[in-house]
């Protein structure tokens, strides 16, 4: 069976961007072997941004009441974990 081969993406303010890294690094199944996707290196432009774009997320997350932020942590952790 041919396994198509994809490059991914960063997932940066909210949008599938691609990588300006030079480099990509292979996603391997640990069953077959095979290469299913190539995750691109990040470059110090990549994370700049992706920094920016967390930090304007900031103000309105603080806002947020805790017991919800506690809620939404738990609930990335446990989809995380499974």
């Amino acid at each position: 069976m041919a396994v198509t081969v994809r490059t991914l993406e960063n997932f940066i303010g909210g949008d599938w961007v691609a990588s300006t890294g030079e480099s990509v690094r292979a996603v391997v199944s640990p069953v077959t072997g095979d290469t299913l996707a190539e995750a691109p290196n990040a470059s110090a432009e990549d994370i700049g941004r992706a920094v920016a774009a967390a930090r304007a997320t900031q103000p309105g997350r603080g806002a947020r009441r805790r017991r919800p932020r506690l809620k939404l942590g738990r609930w990335v952790s446990d989809s995380q974990s499974a």
